[in-house]
């Protein structure tokens, strides 16, 4: 490996990729060490730092393309419970019944608490929200949960963790539909 130059902005980065099967990669790496395996350095670049080799030759043609999150005026993340055991159900009337009980604060058990969670988190003060909490029927709605997976919720800003209003008005109730994609892929 070659001796690091050093630079205060900048360190080198080398990489080496090595593909193969599982013995076939243990075999490369009892056969060399460090200084043996043949190091490609990379040139890291703002704004990514990608730390493997990249051919930008057709960044220009990428570059004229837009972001997602550009395409449409309303984006974000979509709700988040933080207890989907609590506020999520396959039937309306055995979500109806949890959230009943949830409201109703001097008659939870202890196995009520602890199978769903009912103590504040740092983040989150559900026991201080649901004292002032009162049960709504018209807050159970529709729910697509995962893809194919349709659910109902029981959905009120003041009570469901991240409720993402901004998209969720959209949706909630009505018969639109959304994109739902990833800014980055992995």
């Amino acid at each position: 490996m070659q001796e690091m130059t050093k630079n205060p902005k900048h360190a080198q980065v080398f990489h080496f990729d090595l593909q193969g099967k599982r013995e076939a990669k243990y075999d490369f790496l009892n056969q060399n060490s460090l200084e043996t395996i043949p190091w490609n350095e990379l040139q890291p670049e703002t704004p990514n730092f990608f730390l493997v080799k990249k051919d930008f030759d057709q960044s220009g043609i990428y570059e004229k393309g837009f972001k997602v999150d550009e395409l449409f005026r309303v984006n974000g993340n979509g709700v988040q419970t933080k207890r989907d055991n609590l506020f999520v159900e396959f039937e309306s009337k055995a979500l109806t019944k949890r959230i009943q009980k949830l409201t109703n604060l001097s008659e939870l058990t202890s196995t009520f608490i602890k199978e769903y969670s009912i103590v504040d988190s740092p983040s989150y003060n559900l026991l201080s929200r649901i004292k002032n909490f009162k049960f709504n029927e018209l807050s159970i709605t529709n729910f697509l949960y995962r893809p194919f997976d349709f659910r109902k919720i029981y959905y009120e800003i003041g009570l469901t963790t991240r409720p993402a209003w901004n998209v969720m008005q959209h949706l909630l109730n009505k018969s639109n539909f959304a994109l739902l994609s990833l800014r980055q892929s992995r």
